[in-house]
């Protein structure tokens, strides 16, 4: 896994993949207690192609994503790729990501694992 993370990151890199920061993200990233980890996420923010603002609905988007069992921060990120039409919306959590590929929600964002997106775009 942490592999398929470091290709999705090279991706990122070279301009195969554009990745997509936020405002949440940004905030939950603030919350980090540790210096080293925050610093390193931060600097990852900086590969972002642009920072997605909260708009007005996307509390009742995220809302809705609660409805399915979805936590309130993951939801909220969710809402935001979904907001700004992402194709992809990546992430590690195996829970999280049975319950999103699961969503009752009609959105053309597909929900993934690192390998899974890599094996995606590299084909």
């Amino acid at each position: 896994e942490a592999e398929a993370i470091l290709a999705v990151l090279r991706l990122v890199e070279v301009g195969q993949l554009s990745l997509l920061s936020s405002d949440i993200l940004i905030f939950e990233i603030s919350r980090i207690p540790n210096v080293n980890r925050k610093s390193e996420a931060t600097s990852l923010l900086k590969l972002a192609h642009m920072t997605a603002r909260v708009q007005d609905n996307t509390k009742a988007l995220s809302q809705q994503i609660m409805m399915e069992g979805i936590k309130p921060l993951d939801a909220a990120h969710v809402a935001i790729a979904i907001q700004n039409q992402v194709s992809y919306f990546c992430t590690s959590d195996d829970k999280l990501l049975k319950k999103l590929k699961s969503l009752t929600l009609e959105t053309n964002t597909r929900f993934v694992s690192p390998l899974e997106l890599v094996n995606e775009v590299t084909e």
